[in-house]
């Protein structure tokens, strides 16, 4: 279930809506609470329904799954610390051990392929030379001010780098922002600015956009669609921190207007998708790394 709506200490406004954009000094700001909030949510002990397969490591798996990917609570910390401009090398680096949020849908839907070739499927990601281009350009450029609006009518937004449960550490991902309500992170932001908003307003575009379903009989009529890679890096997410919503926020630069849709944990959704990446980590991804 999705629809653009408020918690109850976020400020109430309407889902779509042009506000001027806070000083950059008020946002991506760091506090003890929010590190001790962060860290109680990396001791989650992650549970699924149905409890994930062992698996059994060659000697040269093991050894770089415990040397490289293994990370204590502390180690995860320091880590997202460390990358919260989700930038540089070490946020690279760490990315590159683990599937993450972004990749995690072309690879759960990988598994239905007929004649999969797994060697070239994991080798374009972790050795990809993707940089970006004009649309990744645009949403990078258009990101701050988009969490600064965000916060203008909802309130403060936490940032941090790539985030790891020590639980499930070969899975990862990187927050555009987190919410906290009585010193307890609730609720995921992530943030979307596509081109169209160049042009226009959001109440524009928002029916051009495949990632969003529209459905008039109901309240918010409109959602995430659930078959679209943005559905699964939003679920994990939300498993790996055990959290239950996500502010999904759509962003035009053209007049400064956000649209809000809100995304609740599926659970059904997410015990499929977990079970097969560690199918993929266990059987292709760790074996291509450790080579």
């Amino acid at each position: 279930n999705a629809g653009a709506k408020s918690t109850e200490d976020d400020q109430q406004t309407s889902p779509t809506a042009s506000v001027k954009a806070l000083p950059a000094s008020n946002t991506d700001t760091y506090d003890f609470s929010f590190i001790n909030a962060l860290k109680q949510r990396l001791y989650s002990n992650l549970q699924l329904q149905v409890p994930l397969p062992l698996v059994n490591l060659t000697q040269s798996e093991a050894i770089y799954y415990k040397e490289n990917v293994v990370v204590s609570v502390d180690g995860a910390l320091d880590i997202a610390m460390a990358t919260v401009h989700q930038n540089n090398t070490l946020w690279r680096m760490h990315r590159k051990r683990r599937i993450t949020a972004s990749r995690c849908y072309e690879l759960f839907t990988y598994c239905n392929n007929a004649n999969p070739n797994w060697p070239r499927k994991i080798d374009s990601l972790i050795n990809s030379t993707f940089t970006g281009n004009a649309a990744t350009d645009y949403g990078n450029s258009c990101e701050s001010l988009a969490r600064q609006v965000y916060q203008c009518q909802y309130g403060q937004v936490h940032s941090t780098g790539l985030l790891i449960n020590p639980s499930i550490p070969w899975l990862g991902f990187s927050p555009d922002g987190l919410k906290m309500h009585s010193g307890v992170i609730y609720k995921l932001i992530e943030i979307k600015c596509p081109v169209l908003g160049k042009t226009s307003g959001v109440e524009g575009f928002i029916s051009e956009l495949p990632y969003l379903k529209y459905d008039n009989q109901q309240l918010f009529p409109y959602c995430l669609n659930t078959n679209h890679k943005y559905y699964g890096q939003v679920q994990l997410a939300m498993f790996l921190l055990n959290i239950e919503l996500c502010d999904f926020v759509i962003f035009s630069s053209f007049d400064n207007s956000i649209f809000v849709i809100e995304v609740e944990r599926d659970d059904v959704f997410l015990q499929a998708l977990i079970t097969k990446l560690h199918y993929v980590y266990f059987r292709y991804y760790l074996k291509m790394l450790s080579s």
